[in-house]
């Protein structure tokens, strides 16, 4: 029995996509299914029969019953058409899903009526039109019936862009509420669905995720049609994924004044936030509650206590007073002199360093929570003299016996009696926004606001509205809305706040509607001229909440807490179980690990057998230094070990030892999971782990089934700063990337989306389901077409596909597209083919005899020099940090010579001498640049370029092209522009 046996379902838009997930999950049920689609283009445009039929033939394949219908339902005689097709076929209609939709986006001012108009049709005016005729029909049967209408986020939330789209999917939602109040005499249940799903409609709109199928949208609607939600109408539900939830129209309590006098306006403004509130301030705390410790607590009972982690031995010979400025805390001075060290509170003297801190990386690397190193590298700590900066550590080892002992004396202090008064109250979102408005002149870059007079509104929803000013190189900020604004911000605090820390993406934000703003320009200026820095933000943050301090004391802490040393010691420890003697078949190695934030070790491999040891013994045939967080996460499998040596959080001196390790030592999860739960029983964690249970063996060597995977690359909102850089990184001061006073503006380098494009590429060949070994990989190709100018300010989407897969004998290539598109509309594709090589075999004699070179039409030679510090300026312009271009050790690891030049950066410059030569420096005329990357080049090099006619066809001429070395070795080859006359 299924769920609608004998039942009739009208599922409109079934020829793909959602609609016909829709239509095969009714027929699975049993209902009998009018498929219906007009068998069109996503945006309407053209008709056609196969769609609907080839689903009606799925149907009837399975064994259910089904008939097509072809009607547009945009007009009267359409919608009649369907529902009589339905009575014709099957005696009557019992479920009717309103699905059919079109997309035509276009931002507001450049949305023609024809695109409104044909939006509006098929969305409002088909759902209304099909509706009116089936209740009718619902009617007359006499025995109810079940429709479910389809918003969406766009029309429930807004999503920029689709204006059309939006308003029509938000009257869908108004009209289910008054078809369910109307039709509930006649029993007819009406709903409405807000899903999001990758489709042929939303294959290009890169914030729905590729894992948002539309079979995870029909269980829902099946639900909504059948009797199990008889008492469910006038609502709607949103379906993400795997997640359900429900759409909800709510009021806030808002606020009654007394009397017949009508509001003003000034008195509106003075009760806003009662108005928006939806709850009342949490009460306050009892008096004489415990005070909870503060980050401030903890960084003066460090700093108290530094003299007795002292090693006077390891500070022989240096003389220094060290600044330490920690955000969320407060500043501190220490002086080491002749083997005595002392701390103060406050800074005082003159500093032989300065170091700049936040109190949760502080504390967090006393209590060995924090590696030094790590977040000395990702910035968090910053000192002006690196010298002082690395002998502290050694000087001060944190031991966590005496930090542990050291925090619970200072939880029992404040645990013992609390301050005679608890907090007043919470602090509240508009606490936090009127502290971030308060200090917005802080964070003021006059530079970066030069020639920007401006006066912004910013009305934020759950905190307040506030006023910037921008003049003359400086700004003010003033508390509600004052003067005439050049631009309105409206966003909520959660947004604002997020931003401000660092929690939310302001492109992203904008992109899903969470900001909104009347003047592009001012937004897009604001982001540059007030660099939120985490530091001071922190420090924003954490003099609010000491003045609101207190709360209940913690927990008790345990007695010790396992450390990263200690997971390594284990980890070493039992590293020869994890061993695979057959995989190191003639592999004899010492490696010494250097572990920053544990300790050293050393591995021995020979003759099939492997040991370890504490510390560095023999002489090493490779070094590999890493941090703690790092190898053990590899261990644990939450690292991928191919992807941190890319990052350059491991480094090798062998990259074959290197290569080699990993299959010999492959970790179990469940014995490196049975080594940790061990690890905390040995401390009083709780009981050891239980045998692990035989693993199943896990798939090796490339996923072919990869291929046609997606992901999404985000969006981003194109920086002339960026665009500027990446132009000066390649050497190319064409007046096209470079003047603004040139006529149409700047436009980004023709390479430039490499750069937007990087973060998808990375997710798509690291992906662990492709299995790519990393250390094999090499960048053989690469072919970008243009089909417009990307310019600074763009709002831009990037998507990335694995196209194709192809075996050889050498080795796999891999190639992928990347995509960038404005406003729907592809602006830049990207294929990159990338070459995994396979372990050498068979006779490396045989080669391929190179091609008799054919006579050809020279254009031009142009000769560039690659500069000594290229590959380091195009890393940073470029976001591409692999280590091989700025690391020489890693480098010649490799089996380089030693630092090479990016590719691209190689490709930018074969361009620059396209543009300047065959484009007469105009980069809107360059279609096509594709490139082979034949040989590395070094710093230092001499590139000359020569191009030759190929052919011309339809106004596009076809120019061949490559580039040699000073030792005329080819360095790009197969090179092919395509120029625009």
């Amino acid at each position: 029995m299924g769920l609608f046996d004998g039942k009739v379902a009208i599922i409109t838009g079934a020829g793909g996509g959602i609609g016909r997930c829709h239509a095969l999950a009714f027929a699975a049920e049993g209902a009998k299914v009018v498929v219906n689609d007009v068998g069109g283009a996503r945006d309407g445009t053209g008709t056609g029969a196969s769609m609907a039929d080839r689903v009606v033939e799925e149907i009837r394949t399975a064994g259910g019953e089904a008939a097509a219908n072809y009607d547009s339902v945009c007009s009267e005689e359409g919608a009649q058409n369907l529902i009589k097709t339905a009575v014709d076929a099957f005696g009557g209609v019992d479920i009717v899903v309103n699905n059919a939709g079109i997309l035509r986006d276009k931002t507001l001012m450049k949305l023609t009526m024809d695109n409104w108009e044909a939006v509006m049709a098929v969305h409002a005016t088909g759902t209304f039109l099909v509706s009116k005729f089936a209740a009718i029909q619902m009617k007359e049967q006499g025995r109810g019936g079940k429709i479910v209408n389809t918003s969406s986020y766009a029309g429930l939330k807004g999503n920029f862009g689709q204006a059309n789209y939006a308003c029509a999917k938000a009257g869908i939602y108004g009209l289910t509420v008054v078809c369910a109040l109307e039709l509930q005499k006649h029993n007819v249940q009406v709903n409405v669905i807000a899903p999001m799903a990758k489709t042929r409609m939303t294959e290009d709109i890169s914030m729905v995720p590729e894992e948002m199928l539309p079979e995870q949208i029909s269980p829902m609607v099946l639900f909504l049609a059948s009797k199990l939600a008889d008492d469910i109408t006038g609502t709607v539900y949103g379906i993400h994924g795997q997640q359900i939830f429900e759409y909800q129209m709510k009021m806030t309590d808002g606020v009654t004044k007394e009397g017949d006098e009508l509001w003003t306006p000034a008195e509106i403004a003075d009760k806003i936030e009662l108005i928006r509130q939806w709850q009342k301030p949490a009460p306050a705390a009892a008096a004489g509650a415990p005070r909870e410790v503060t980050d401030k607590d903890k960084c003066d009972a460090i700093f108290d206590f530094l003299p007795e982690f002292f090693v006077p031995e390891k500070a022989a010979g240096w003389t220094a007073t060290v600044h330490f400025k920690v955000a969320g805390a407060a500043d501190y001075t220490l002086s080491v002199a002749d083997g005595k060290c002392s701390t103060s509170a406050g800074l005082e003297g003159t500093p032989t360093c300065v170091v700049s801190t936040d109190a949760d990386t502080f504390t967090g690397m006393a209590e060995q929570k924090v590696n030094a190193a790590k977040a000395f590298m990702e910035g968090k700590i910053k000192a002006t003299n690196l010298n002082d900066m690395m002998r502290f550590q050694p000087a001060f080892p944190f031991k966590a016996d005496k930090v542990a002992q050291i925090m619970d004396k200072l939880k029992a202090r404040f645990a013992a009696a609390g301050p005679a008064a608890a907090p007043a109250r919470e602090i509240t979102a508009k606490d936090k926004l009127d502290a971030i408005f308060d200090h917005l002149p802080e964070f003021f870059v006059a530079e970066k606001a030069a020639g920007w007079n401006a006066t912004v509104h910013f009305k934020v929803a759950g905190a307040a509205d506030y006023t910037l000013v921008i003049a003359d190189g400086t700004c003010s900020t003033a508390s509600g809305l004052e003067g005439t604004p050049t631009c309105v911000v409206s966003t909520d605090a959660e947004t604002f706040g997020g931003m401000a820390e660092q929690k939310v993406n302001p492109a992203k934000a904008f992109m899903e509607g969470k900001i909104k703003a009347t003047n592009l320009n001012d937004m897009m200026r604001f982001q540059p001229a007030f660099p939120f820095k985490p530091e001071k933000v922190a420090k924003v943050m954490a003099a609010l909440e000491a003045k609101f301090a207190g709360g209940a004391a913690p927990a008790a802490a345990p007695a010790r807490e396992i450390t990263a040393k200690d997971k390594c010691d284990a980890i070493f420890k039992f590293l020869p179980e994890f061993f695979v003697a057959e995989k190191a078949a003639g592999w004899n190695a010492t490696l010494q690990f250097k572990i920053a934030g544990a300790a050293d070790y050393t591995l021995s491999v020979a003759d099939g057998k492997c040991s370890t040891s504490p510390g560095l013994e023999g002489t090493p045939t490779c070094v590999v230094s890493t941090d703690a967080d790092t190898f053990t996460g590899m261990a644990e499998q939450k690292v991928n070990a191919a992807k941190a040596f890319m990052e350059g959080k491991i480094k090798a001196t062998n990259l074959n030892d290197m290569m080699r390790f990993q299959p010999a030592f492959p970790f179990k999860p469940e014995r490196v999971a049975k080594v940790m739960a061990d690890l905390k029983a040995e401390f009083g964690g709780g009981a050891a782990a239980p045998a692990a249970a035989p693993e199943k063996p896990k798939p090796t060597g490339l996923n072919f089934d990869m291929v046609g995977h997606s992901v999404s690359g985000g969006y981003a909102m194109v920086d002339e700063e960026a665009t500027r850089a990446y132009a000066a990184a390649t050497n190319d001061e064409n007046p096209y990337y470079v003047d603004g006073d040139r006529e149409g503006g700047v436009i980004a380098p023709p390479l430039f989306p490499v750069k937007l494009l990087a973060d998808g590429l990375f997710k798509l060949i690291t992906d662990d389901n492709l299995r790519a070994d990393m250390l094999r990989l090499v960048h053989g190709e690469q072919d970008m077409i243009f089909h417009d100018a990307i310019r600074p300010g763009d709002l831009v989407s990037m998507r990335g596909d694995i196209e194709e897969i192809i075996e050889k004998s050498s080795g796999n290539l891999v190639n992928c597209l990347g995509k960038i598109y404005r406003d729907g509309k592809l602006l830049c594709e990207a294929r990159s083919g990338l070459f995994i090589r396979g372990k050498k075999k068979g006779d490396k004699s045989a080669r391929k005899e190179a091609a008799a070179e054919t006579e050809r039409e020279e254009l031009f030679t142009e000769t560039q020099v690659v500069d000594e510090d290229q590959s380091f300026r195009y890393a940073k312009a470029s976001g591409d940090e692999n280590p091989i271009h700025v690391d020489e050790s890693v480098a010649k690891a490799a089996g380089l010579p030693g630092i090479i030049l990016h590719g691209l950066c190689t490709m930018a410059f074969t361009g620059r001498a396209v543009v300047q030569n065959a484009c007469a420096g105009d980069p809107t005329r360059l279609r096509r640049l594709k490139v082979r990357f034949a040989k590395p080049v070094l710093p230092g090099d001499t590139l000359t370029t020569t191009a030759w006619k190929v052919e011309a066809n339809d106004g596009v001429q076809s120019i061949g092209f490559e580039t040699r070395n000073q030792d005329d070795v080819v360095v790009i080859s197969n090179g092919l522009a395509e120029v625009r006359s």
